[in-house]
């Protein structure tokens, strides 16, 4: 500003200078006529110097300076509405950031306040099963996130069965199923879903192992699936032998892999190491390589980005217990009712095999009605 009034000013002065006509008749008259207009508009537009001294400003100044004053003023009132407005949203959406209690949860543009989920809570329908079969104790456990949490949070399960042949399997998946669900309640804010389960895993690997400590690692173990909804998309997460099927148009699909040692004996066999027939028939093949309470994970299976949901969709976690023992054709049988007659039929359906050895079985059933 100081730059322009200066420059406008000497604008003015140098007019003020220009030679005049030394045969006009009326200069006299006119250089008082000039005078009188000048003090006048001192009176009126006259300034403070720094030195106290009083100088003449010329109107064009005023109405330039004026004119960008309101300008400035106009931009600010708009700039402040802007950032009021977007502040009411915010605070109406009911959405923050929140960093979770580990490193991997640092804010990312993923973070960023978004409009509440496009799913609401009655679009979703959650069955479970789970029972105890033959066995003498139940080593499986499983967790749903409260319905209440779908609009802020989405919806999140977990299926985690302990592994039988291992001391304290039970004690290892109902530690691991809550320490992902305590995990998953504290991070209220848009996370992306392969930061988000990849963080409630290394929460439940890093308490499952505290809990054990280094001496008793792969003395106890759990596999672990988890499937997590929102917006409409799910992503999911595994480790150990536990599953994830999508039932879809009255079609059943596997979507994870069985971490066992037959797929190393596999890569071994395709690299031509050994027959691919030893590979799929080696008595050890069926033993997991990857598992909750080995210490460091050796696989973990998750899709690369979110999978889209279609009305009519029904997913489906469950521990080794519920698809050895009945085939996909019968889980598929089940799935094709409602969620809640679904979970009944496949419970139904497992018992009624009566296997003398039957494992621990457990389900959670999801369906999205659109």
């Amino acid at each position: 500003m100081a730059d322009l009034f200066v420059s406008v000013l000497a604008d003015e002065e140098a007019a003020d200078l220009t030679p005049h006509d030394g045969n006009d008749e009326n200069t006299a008259d006119k250089a008082e006529e000039k005078q009188n207009e000048k003090e006048k508009t001192t009176e009126t537009t006259g300034a403070v110097t720094s030195d106290g001294g009083s100088i003449t400003l010329p109107a064009s100044y005023f109405y330039i300076g004026g004119g960008i004053l309101l300008a400035v003023i106009a931009v600010a009132v708009v700039i402040l509405a802007l950032v009021s407005r977007r502040r009411k949203k915010k605070e109406e959406s009911g959405f923050s950031v929140t960093v979770m209690p580990t490193d991997d949860m640092t804010p990312t543009e993923d973070m960023s306040p978004e409009p509440p989920a496009e799913i609401p809570a009655g679009s979703l329908k959650v069955g479970r099963v789970h029972e105890q079969g033959a066995r003498s104790e139940q080593q499986d456990s499983f967790g749903i996130s409260d319905e209440s949490l779908v609009a802020t949070h989405g919806l999140l399960a977990v299926v985690c069965d302990g592994m039988g042949g291992l001391q304290d399997g039970g004690r290892v998946s109902a530690g691991a199923v809550q320490e992902i669900l305590n995990t998953f309640v504290l991070s209220r804010g848009r996370v992306a879903p392969k930061e988000l389960l990849a963080t409630l895993l290394r929460c439940a690997v890093t308490s499952v192992n505290d809990m054990l400590g280094e001496d008793n690692l792969r003395k106890s173990g759990s596999t672990l699936v988890m499937t997590y909804i929102n917006n409409g998309y799910f992503s999911f997460l595994s480790v150990g032998d536990s599953r994830i099927s999508l039932y879809r148009g009255g079609v059943l699909m596997q979507l994870n892999r069985e971490h066992t040692y037959q797929n190393e004996l596999l890569l071994r066999a395709v690299n031509s190491e050994m027959s691919i027939r030893d590979a799929m028939t080696d008595p050890m093949g069926k033993g997991l390589v990857s598992f909750i309470g080995i210490g460091r994970l050796g696989y973990v299976d998750m899709p690369a980005s979110p999978l889209k949901l279609y009305p009519g969709d029904k997913l489906i976690l469950m521990s080794d217990g519920v698809y050895n023992a009945v085939s996909s054709d019968e889980i598929a049988s089940s799935l094709a009712l409602p969620v809640d007659e679904a979970a009944e039929s496949l419970k139904e359906c497992v018992a009624a095999k009566n296997y003398s050895n039957q494992d621990n079985y457990t389900a959670v059933i999801i369906g999205y009605d659109g």
